[in-house]
Formats: structure tokens, sequence, C-alpha cells
């Protein structure tokens, strides 16, 4: 990093040099006021983060959860046979788990690393040698698998032999694994008097940014960590006489230029060249030439920025759109995960496909936003010529590397990018297979997608994989969870927290109904023939009329669907409604500002209206007009929504 040795500064130096690493706007968008003074600033590895906790003749390793990871002979006290110290002499260790995988991943690093932690020679695989005498690195195999070791990157010392060090001073705690520490994958911030809480489960206040396992890149948030409505900008003043507000590239990209007025009432002292200012890009965004070349854009001032953070933002930031955002959530497996492990959405997947094998044999097939390629793999299985999968999202190295593990490599084709923007080695598909479905249907979906590449590829007659979707709605009793979530900001210890009652009225809730629950019968809102509609089609307004089956009271209206795969010798099809087994989409609960006493065939009636938020096609904004006029009750309104 720029050519500099951070082990050769002294103390406040090195707080300093790190500090201005975390100036790149790409990393961080709200930095502490006090990080020049009240902040360590230290690498953070990739890895795990664990408790070691040596003691009674071994060493164990144990998650966040308690649960434990590894289990091992070290020669920490009372960690291993021969240590000193008896039951009373115990370490207690806040650490990074690398497990050998991602150290074989980062092997050109370790010739540079001078890493923090146990003893170097206390695990039989020790990597310790003759010119790293104090290397501070944890080498162990774990009980369950004798593949390999494993590296433990201390972070904290909590206790050491037998002696708690909660109640000390950050400082005190790491001021012998600062100085040897160097950046890697990561970056800790701790603060100089943050301390462990016993009995609290407190750790200490510490600020973590780029793990492994995060987005890189990071949304603005507010001092609160709410992520705002709009991205944020950070440009820097150019001064008279163009008043122009520019990035920190090179050479600086005008974006923008302050009104005479704005510059007069600022004043000279508040307003120099140089000066950093906050803005919001509205829903014009950013504005190109002719050529491409960026030619300003639609912003909003929002005050002064951190001057310590020492430089503008860069271009680059301000083309990060919330697509990209939304791809590389895709990336981390996790997600992937979950939606293995939905059952319902799987095998209704797989059945589709296993089930009617002679449809897909020799056909070329395109999955999109294919994932870890579980689609691909099932059509490469039921016998296609050959499958093309589309994924954006860095999780395609992944799946390149499942297809090449389960012997597909021939049959299955991995692309990683955007389907709008790639090209395939072929003019046409037969089958186009993607599970595009969002929540409420349409939140973040791929349907637009979808039907791009169907355009584009498809041949004529060719099938598209789910083929038939309907959206419905229904009425909900959910008094007690209104009462927790919504109606609680009314009095909050006294105090009228209204506004924020609003907020939560306004975004959907995304959770899991139980059917006793439902009081009304089921009406579709809207179908859609993915074979046929364009991307036009998914902005609609459609009546509902929904009839009480029960005498109760109606809390919440909410969203579900339907999907099927029609088109197939066999047809399949799943629900994601509350009488239905639950999957990862659950359902979409859309709470009224009235609470409605309904009567056993009583009718609530009105308009849901649905279309793409504009300056984020992927977020939705919904309307939820209502009508109910009953034997103890009346109500007309109109309730404004958006998903995001």
């Amino acid at each position: 990093m720029d050519g500099v040795n951070p082990l050769q500064l002294g103390g406040s130096m090195m707080k300093t040099y790190f500090a201005r690493q975390l100036m790149q706007p790409e990393w961080m968008s709200d930095i502490p006021q006090d990080l020049g003074s009240s902040w360590l600033v230290m690498p953070r590895p990739e890895g795990k983060r664990c408790l070691v906790i040596s003691t009674g003749n071994y060493t164990y390793a144990r998650s966040r959860t308690g649960a434990l990871l590894l289990r091992f002979p070290s020669k920490l006290p009372g960690g291993g046979p021969g240590t000193s110290g008896g039951e009373s002499c115990y370490c207690v260790l806040d650490c990074i788990l690398q497990e050998q995988e991602q150290r074989i991943q980062h092997q050109h690093h370790q010739q540079q690393q001078q890493r923090v932690g146990m003893d170097a020679d206390m695990a039989p695989a020790g990597e310790s040698t003759p010119s790293q005498p104090q290397q501070h690195s944890a080498n162990g195999s774990s009980s369950s698998s004798s593949s390999g070791g494993c590296t433990f990157f201390i972070q904290d010392v909590l206790a050491w032999r037998g002696y708690s060090l909660v109640d000390c001073c950050a400082e005190f705690r790491l001021f012998w694994l600062a100085s040897k520490l160097q950046e890697e994958d990561g970056v800790y911030l701790r603060h100089v008097e943050g301390h462990y809480s016993q009995g609290g489960g407190c750790t200490p206040l510490a600020l973590l940014w780029k793990d492994a396992g995060c987005s890189r890149y990071l949304l603005d948030t507010d001092g609160d960590g709410v992520v705002p409505e709009f991205q944020q900008l950070v440009l820097a003043y150019q001064g008279p006489p163009t008043d122009g507000v520019a990035t920190a590239d090179e050479p600086p990209v005008v974006l923008g230029r302050l009104p005479q007025e704005f510059v007069q009432q600022m004043g000279p002292k508040l307003l120099r060249p140089g000066r950093l200012l906050r803005f919001s890009i509205r829903a014009g965004g950013l504005l190109f030439n002719a050529d491409g070349s960026p030619a300003g854009a639609d912003l909003a001032y929002e005050g002064p920025a951190n001057q310590r953070r020492g430089r503008a933002d860069v271009y680059t930031k301000g083309q990060k759109t919330s697509a990209d955002y939304y791809f590389d959530s895709y990336s981390h497996f996790g997600i992937h995960e979950e939606m293995l492990k939905d059952q319902v959405r799987t095998r209704s997947y797989m059945r589709s496909i296993l089930d009617n094998k002679f449809m897909f044999k020799d056909k070329i097939v395109l999955d999109i936003g294919c994932g870890t390629g579980i689609l691909s793999l099932f059509a490469a299985k039921a016998g296609a010529a050959h499958v093309y999968g589309i994924e954006c999202s860095s999780i395609a190295e992944q799946a390149r590397e499942i297809v090449a593990d389960n012997g597909y490599s021939s049959q299955v084709t991995i692309i990683q990018g955007k389907v709008e923007e790639v090209e395939l080695p072929v003019q046409q598909v037969d089958i186009i297979i993607s599970e595009w479905m969002g929540y409420f249907l349409l939140y973040e979906s791929m349907l637009d997608t979808v039907i791009y590449a169907r355009d584009k590829w498809l041949v004529p007659g060719g099938l598209v994989l789910p083929d038939q979707c309907t959206l419905s709605l229904c009425a909900i009793e959910d008094g007690q969870y209104r009462m927790d979530k919504i109606d609680f900001w009314d009095n909050v210890y006294g105090f009228n927290m209204r506004c924020i009652k609003e907020l939560a009225m306004a975004e959907p809730l995304v959770d899991s109904v139980e059917h006793n629950q439902v009081c009304s019968n089921s009406c579709v809102l809207k179908s859609f023939d993915i074979t046929q509609m364009s991307k036009e089609d998914a902005t609609f307004s459609a009546p509902f009329t929904l009839t009480a089956q029960r005498n109760d009271y109606v809390h919440a209206l909410v969203g579900f669907f339907d999907t099927r795969f029609q088109g197939l010798h066999k047809p399949v099809s799943f629900s994601t409604g509350p009488e239905a087994r639950t999957t990862h989409w659950k359902q979409t609960v859309f709470y009224l500002e009235d609470t409605l006493t309904v009567c056993e065939g009583e009718t609530i009636s009105g308009v849901l209206s649905c279309k793409p938020n504009a300056s984020n096609p992927r977020d939705l904004d919904i309307s939820l007009e209502y009508h109910f006029e009953g034997k103890h009750c009346e109500a007309h309104r109109t309730q404004e929504y958006r998903m995001r």
C-alpha cells in the first residue's frame, strides 16, 4: 500500500497511515469523527470469527454461537499435555480461524505476512521457520479431520493464565499484537476505550469493513446505520470562477456546479476550494454525453462532509447502481444455501425437468441466473445436448467448479455477466429455465431479463420454464404482531414516535403467515404468461374483492404467488400461499391503517397498483386502495407502500 511499510512507523503514525487507507470511498462511506485519535486500526484476516479456549490440557475453538469448531492440543497455558498450570490456568483468545482452503487461496501472500497469535510450534503442522522465531500463528488439525492444518489469527486477548483482561483498555491488550499486523484482506477499527463487559455478552466497540463475506460495494448509511433513500457522494468544491463540485479522479470529473446564491450564502470561510461536500444522487441519476463521458448528475446538497477523510469520492462510486448491489449479494454462498434448502422450490424445478426428460433430450438449454448451477445440472442430467448458464455474480466461479466436480464440463458452460451484455456461442436455444421470482413475485425479480432472453434467443415454439404465474391477495388477522411492531411507536416510554410508525407501515413485511390467520377467500390479482408477456405487463392495476369467511378482525392484506410449469408433458406447480408449505419467498404483508371488524360474508373491495420504482426498477411502488362497509365499521382509504 503506497510503497510504505507500516511496521516501520511509530504508533500514532501507524494509526494515521492505516486511517488514510480507509479514505478510499469504495471502502466506506461514514467515518468516525474521532478516527485519528480514538481508534486502533488493524488488519482483519479472512476467516471465521471464533473464541479459542485452552483448559484441561486441551484447546478448543468455538464459534460465536458456541458451536465447537476444533479441538486440539496446543502449547498455550493449560492447552495441552506438559503445559504449565492446573485447572485454574486457562486462556481465552478472540481469533479469526483461517482453514486450509483459505490458506491455499492466499499462498502468494504468506511469504510476506507477519502474523500474530499463539506459539507457532503448538500443533503438528507448524509453519514456523528459524527466520521467524516469534511468528504468532497457531496451526492445528481438526479432531474430526486429519487433512491439513488451520491458522488462528489472534485479534484480542480476554484471559491469560487464568487472569481476566476483559476490563483492561484495548491498548493494553493489543499493543504487542498491533505492531506486528500487516494489511491482508480487511481492516478492524477498535476503539481505544472499548472493553469487554462481563455478563453483558458485549464485545469491544469495533467496526469491521471489507470482510470476505461482505459486499464489495458498501451502501451508504447514516449515523444510526440506516440506509438512506438515495446513494450519496462526497465531492470537492473547486472554487471560483466555475464553482464546480468534482470527484477525486485524475483528472477530476465535475458532476455539478453550485448556484451563485448558495456560494454567497455559505461565504468564503465555509466554502473554500477543496472543501468536501456531501450530495445525494436523485432520481435523475448520472448524466452522460453522447460519447459516454460523464456530463453531470442529479445532485441534492445534504451538508458538509467529514473533512478529515481527506479526499472526495471517485467517479466509480457513483456508477455503482442498486443493480450492482443486487448482483453482489448473490455472490455469497449463504443466499444459495437458503434457496437450495427450499425443497418446494428446488424439487419443483427438479421434477419439471427430470419427469419430462424426453423434452430436454438433445436440446440447447439456457439457464438464466444460474447461481450454483443446480438447474443446469438437472437439465444436463435429463439429456440436454448443451446447457448455457448465465450468472452475473461471482458465485459463477464456484458454479464452474461444481459443474467440473460432477463431470458435466463438456455439457454445461457457465458464463459470467449480465444477460443483456453477454453473447452466447449459439444463435438460438430450445428451452429457457430460470428461477426469476422475487418476493411478491416481482420484487428484485429477473422477469425483464427472462423476457429479454426469450425475445433474443428462444426458437419459435420453444419452452420457457416456468411459464405461468399468478399473484393473489387475501386478508388476515394479525393483531399481536401489529401491536408489537407497528402500534409500538404510538407510545415509547411516554413519547410519541408516530413518525417511525409511518415508515413501518409503508414498508411491506416479508414473513410467514400461519394458515389459521387467514380470514377471507383468496383473489387473483394478475396472471402472467411468461411465453407471451412484455416487461410493461409488470406494471398493473388490478381490482380485488375479498369475502370474510368468519367473524374476525382484518389487520392486513397478504400477497403471494403460484407458479406453474404448464407447457410440459407432466406439468408441475407450487404455491407460496399461507395454506401451502413454507418457502423462502414466504408471504408479503401489507398492514392497513384501519382495523376492520368483519362479519362472515362481508366484503372488502379495492384496487392494488404495482410498478417498478423509477430510480431502482428492482424495487416496487405499490398503491393499495380499499373500501369496506360492514355492520360494525367502515373504511375508505388509499395507502402507499414501497418494497426495497
